[in-house]
């Protein structure tokens, strides 16, 4: 994908504040933006697919997870570990997701995510 496809029309989801450092999350049609910045003039970005985001989702919703237990169910070997981590950033940053503090100190080295439940369907009377 090109550069100026990547960055057109970009808007600001939210920030995931991971274990070192915060994570900028922006939005575009069919990707997501993690930005870290490493200093005031430099940083890094990974792009996460759409698709990536809503598959962990949907498979974990209600379950708490690290970005291990997505690589081993989802990637299947296809997906570095850090873009996993980065998909769990992006549902951080929509509020679908939060990092659960206590469990991942107590892991000492992962972080662990509770995802969102599903929304309860409704009934039709």
């Amino acid at each position: 994908m090109r550069a100026e496809k990547l960055f057109k029309g970009l808007e600001f989801v939210g920030t995931a504040d991971g274990r070192r450092r915060s994570y900028q999350v922006f939005e575009a049609p069919t990707h997501f933006i993690v930005v870290a910045l490493n200093s005031p003039r430099s940083g890094y970005f990974s792009v996460v697919d759409r698709e990536a985001v809503e598959t962990a989702r949907s498979r974990f919703a209600g379950k708490t997870v690290t970005s291990s237990d997505l690589d081993a169910k989802l990637a299947k070997g296809r997906v570095r570990q850090f873009t996993s981590l980065n998909t769990l950033y992006v549902l951080v940053a929509q509020r679908q997701a939060a990092i659960d503090r206590s469990l991942s100190k107590a892991a000492n080295s992962s972080l662990f995510f509770k995802i969102k439940p599903k929304p309860a369907r409704k009934v039709a009377h």
